[in-house]
């Protein structure tokens, strides 16, 4: 058993070793850190003129926001696309561990990326933030004051909402808004590998993108259409609407842990089927 566990493990963390000679992950990341400071440095400069020190909470904020929740799962997309990850060394990896161990190693390096991506833009948010940063558990006094009255002449990029500071501690609302990122990072990464399994790297690809748009379009153009929130798995990563149940347009936080812990279930199962019955083929690297 113990042998068969670190079979597993080995094929699936064997991926992070190509991260360190794949231009894709350096630039995935570099822009992201980007965008990230490009949103978050006039915090530093507002906690300056006013005397006062940022928190490290933004992480809520950043994901509500319907460009930058977008550019996130387009990082997710761009960190998989390259499902089902099959080398030209993975086809004899797969000869010594067999396909379903192999199958369940990709599985396993979703899973264990995802919740990398997540930590990295939490890292970010950090960094960003140092020359001003201090380490409260509270929300601190520029989010409070931002949320609920505003700073004249100041115009964040993002809308720090009232709603997640008057219902979460800033400790629960970021772990949380980090465990719905994952997870979506998951079921994203996962549906790529089974498209891309079964149809082809294209196909994976433009459907996570498809899922991607539908976060952006539902957030621009159509929000109050209730079933497009119960149907579409990108939108139910952000707590902000999920918390708002105003009009009960919107799931809720347990619905959309369930819900994406069913299809992760499903697709994982689908993908261990598919590899089963497939050639293996090798793909170049993106």
């Amino acid at each position: 058993m113990s042998s068969s566990i670190q079979m597993i493990l080995r094929s699936g963390v064997q991926n992070f070793t190509k991260w360190q000679r794949n231009p894709r992950i350096y630039v995935l990341f570099l822009i992201l850190f980007c965008l990230i400071f490009d949103i978050l440095s006039p915090f530093n400069g507002l906690a300056r003129q006013f005397g006062t020190r940022n928190t490290m909470w933004f992480l809520p904020f950043l994901v509500s926001g319907r460009f930058i929740g977008f550019y996130f799962l387009m990082g997710i997309v761009l960190l998989f696309c390259d499902a089902p990850f099959i080398d030209r060394i993975q086809p004899y990896v797969i000869i010594r561990v067999g396909k379903v161990k192999w199958a369940i190693g990709q599985i396993f390096y979703i899973m264990l990326a995802s919740l990398l991506f997540v930590v990295v833009l939490q890292l970010m948010i950090f960094i960003t933030l140092i020359p001003t940063i201090s380490f409260s558990c509270d929300w601190g006094s520029v989010l409070y004051t931002v949320s609920q009255i505003g700073i004249p002449g100041f115009y964040p990029s993002i809308d720090i909402r009232y709603s997640i500071i008057n219902t979460y501690p800033p400790i629960s609302a970021t772990l949380l808004e980090m465990f719905m990122l994952w997870l979506e990072g998951i079921f994203l990464g996962i549906l790529m590998f089974y498209a891309n399994l079964k149809f082809g790297r294209t196909v994976g690809t433009g459907i996570g993108c498809f899922f991607a748009m539908m976060f952006l379009m539902i957030k621009s153009f159509i929000e109050n259409v209730p079933m497009l929130w119960k149907i579409t798995p990108t939108i139910w990563m952000e707590i902000a609407e999920l918390t708002n149940q105003t009009l009960g347009t919107h799931p809720g936080i347990p619905y959309g842990i369930m819900m994406l812990t069913i299809l992760i279930i499903v697709l994982s199962v689908g993908s261990i089927r598919e590899i089963k019955r497939k050639p293996i083929e090798i793909l170049e690297q993106i």
